[in-house]
């Protein structure tokens, strides 16, 4: 899922509700919680980190003395140091003074710069381990309590925030009238993708791939079929989907250049208001017509057409645009921006020569797969209930084919128009830059777009402003919305914690705590007043340590 820039509603989600958290491995047991919440509880934890690493500290000494030569002084005066010392940095030191084997009451720190050589591989080894530790725990706690107990931002979405609305080429065929309403509220969700496409880190570029175009035949004057292909893969993951780890969508397309469309017996034609107009029949068919003119603004404007709107996993659509009369400071030389000169001054202060954008631009045609796959098996997106083991809910796939059904490509396109195109980020007042603008920046342009739309499309149905649904029913019904609550949303206000973490710590701790009792229990320092009036110690071993 690509985090949308704008916070997240609160009203869309559900703090201290348990929950899976979805991961690149599976699913890990969670729950969210406010990230002030999320912030206390870390501090919680880093000090009980910081309880167990000590206790794990005395039980390895203590391990050390319970099998060593328990006769000998340097276990004496470790033992000593664990019974009746409390800070733990005066107890380091101490164990590091007495494994000098010299120094009696001196200051510790004195005796560890004067003696360095350590007698025993026991000896040696228990220093190693007590300097790193010393000398890295403080840094390393905190670290490893947030990545070990904080895993992320997510949290269940609240099935109330749901709402899709019904499609009338996805529910009725004949109410074609509530297509406008529909595409007026699936604009912000589409707006909010290629926005994101603007601040586009690398990484998130290269989620796409978008071939540079192949030539497949030279017109001449600079006229070219050629094709684009690309594609990318979502995972449940990306989708955010907290069940069904493994499947997987593969979208594959590829688009080239038709000039076949264009009708010649229109090329040249003037309308009613004189302006030039080229009229195509989109998969040469008559009833599927379009023009291109400079009504559309003298900017180049694109459109799409689906043609294929069954169930397959293949379908074909087309990519118009209508960028003829556009004026270009540069020259151009893709078949969408095909320049020629007309020697008029510059409309800029400059007076450099101005190029016009020649008539009769190509289409796009193209074909694009959905192919979801699960565990060595292939679906359509409207036959993933049918997929064996997958356990798939029709409710949540009617989401899932309302919103790509079609390509998203077409709909990017239908719903942005001209800011769907790449040249329309260069141009200026009725002025392109037609000599770096081409239909391979306008597709990774729109692959892009269609990548985050497609990723975030779960997480939009929480965004739509349910105040304003222009009378358009949500596909979910009120018994169905548990069905596609299946997934998770982000936002930098929530903490998601571990319930792994947050059990196994507590319960360690303790079992650990109890261990260093044990130990103590058999290991039993008494300490006995000398004649020269220090202190001697002896261990007294149990019974049961003897044995």
């Amino acid at each position: 899922m690509v985090s949308p820039a704008e916070a997240q509603p609160r009203h869309t989600y559900l703090l201290w509700h348990p929950f899976k958290h979805p991961t690149a491995n599976g699913h890990e047991a969670a729950i969210a919680v406010s990230r002030k919440w999320g912030d206390s509880i870390n501090s919680v934890y880093s000090v009980l980190l910081e309880i167990l690493l000590i206790q794990a500290l005395q039980f390895l000494v203590l391990v050390f003395i319970y099998i060593g030569n328990r006769s000998s002084s340097d276990f004496i005066h470790l033992a000593n140091t664990l019974f009746y010392e409390n800070e733990p940095t005066t107890v380091v030191l101490r164990m590091l003074n007495g494994l000098t084997g010299r120094g009696g009451g001196q200051n510790p720190i004195r005796l560890l710069s004067q003696h360095s050589v350590i007698r025993g591989y026991e000896r040696m080894a228990l220093l190693i381990s007590v300097g790193l530790t010393l000398l890295l725990v403080p840094k390393i706690i905190p670290a490893f309590a947030i990545h070990g107990l904080l895993i992320g931002i997510a949290a269940p979405v609240d099935p109330a925030s749901i709402y899709v609305p019904q499609s009338p080429y996805f529910r009725n065929y004949a109410d074609a009238g509530r297509q406008i309403p529909l595409e007026v509220l699936a604009r912000p969700r589409i707006l909010r993708a290629v926005g994101q496409v603007e601040t586009a880190s690398a990484d998130l570029q290269a989620k796409v791939s978008v071939t540079p175009p192949v030539v497949l035949q030279d017109l001449g004057r600079g006229e070219k079929i050629m094709k684009v292909d690309y594609n990318y893969s979502l995972t449940a993951q990306d989708f955010g989907l907290q069940n069904f780890h493994g499947l997987e969508l593969s979208v594959t397309g590829s688009c080239r250049t038709e000039y076949g469309w264009l009708k010649s017996n229109y090329f040249g034609y003037y309308d009613a208001y004189g302006l030039p107009t080229d009229w195509y029949y989109i998969f040469n068919d008559s009833l599927t017509y379009w023009s291109a003119t400079p009504l559309y603004g003298y900017m180049p404007m694109a459109y799409s057409q689906l043609i294929d709107i069954s169930t397959n996993m293949n379908k074909s659509y087309a990519i118009m645009i209508s960028s003829m009369q556009c004026q270009s400071i540069t020259i151009g030389t893709d078949p969408w921006y095909l320049t020629e000169t007309t020697g008029a001054p510059s409309i800029s202060a400059n007076n450099d020569t101005v190029y016009n954008v020649t008539r009769g631009r190509p289409g796009l045609s193209c074909w694009q797969s959905d192919e979801w796959t699960y565990k060595g098996r292939s679906s359509s997106t409207w036959n993933l209930p049918n997929v064996s083991g997958l356990n798939f809910p029709s409710a949540l796939r009617d989401v899932f084919y309302t919103q790509i059904g079609s390509p998203s490509i077409y709909n990017m396109v239908s719903s942005l128009g001209s800011i769907a195109l790449q040249s329309d980020t260069t141009s200026q007042v009725f002025t392109i830059d037609a000599g770096n603008s081409s239909i391979y920046n306008d597709m990774r342009r729109l692959v892009l777009t269609s990548y985050i739309a497609t990723t975030n499309l779960l997480l939009d149905t929480t965004l739509y402003d349910t105040n304003n649904t222009y009378a358009l029913p949500s596909i979910v019904s009120p018994d169905k919305l548990d069905q596609v609550a299946q997934f998770v949303v982000y936002d930098e206000q929530i903490a998601t914690i571990s319930l792994a973490f947050a059990i196994a710590l507590p319960i360690g701790t303790l079992l650990l705590f109890a261990m260093v009792k044990s130990l103590k229990y058999h290991i039993k320092p008494k300490v006995l007043d000398g004649g020269n009036g220090t202190s001697k110690v002896v261990v007294k071993i149990d019974a049961a340590g003897k044995a």
